[in-house]
């Protein structure tokens, strides 16, 4: 339509006027993701990745960035099928973690991205390390950084679960 047409532009215009911007390349990296999404394309996939690069080249240090990075690592992947964008996802989760290691949240998202991946160990572990943060969230008063209810029975869940499986499924003796 004309006014995305219009949107996309301004966006463009924004990150171009000012390449330092963190929050005009962020704008970028989902407007050039949307796109892609409408309308598939090589060139598309390309700008998106660019695009992405370019956010985190701006905020290496925030854990945010590198977030949305591993969300729109997981659209493309939801798109494309290609375990590459999976793995590149993994990562700039993983990095985020680095850079903020006490986030339930983030393990959390860590965990979900696991267990799509079928890795149901890493996952439960990552789901027992969201729990222990959220928990001490929760001790510290810090209720605006739990995990919320719903995604708490998850990690439960996806912990028992390979807890569960290794009762039942040993490892072989070596």
């Amino acid at each position: 339509s004309g006014r995305h047409g219009e949107h996309a532009e301004a966006v463009a215009a924004a990150a171009a006027a000012d390449p330092w911007s963190a929050p005009a390349a962020l704008r970028l990296a989902m407007l050039r993701l949307a796109e892609y999404e409408q309308q598939p394309s090589k060139e598309r996939l390309d700008a998106v990745d660019h695009a992405t690069a370019s956010m985190l080249r701006l905020t290496p240090q925030k854990s945010e960035a590198w977030v949305k990075a591993s969300e729109i690592d997981e659209a493309i992947y939801r798109q494309t099928s290609d375990r590459k964008w999976l793995e590149s996802g993994l990562e700039h989760q993983q990095q985020a973690i680095e850079l903020y290691p006490g986030s339930p949240q983030l393990h959390a998202r860590l965990a979900e991205l696991l267990q799509g991946a079928g890795d149901s160990n890493a996952a439960a572990d990552a789901a027992r390390q969201a729990l222990k943060f959220d928990q001490l969230m929760e001790a510290g008063g810090h209720n605006d950084r739990r995990i919320p209810a719903a995604k708490r029975e998850k990690m439960r869940e996806i912990a028992d679960k390979s807890a569960t499986f290794d009762a039942e499924n040993p490892p072989p003796v070596q």
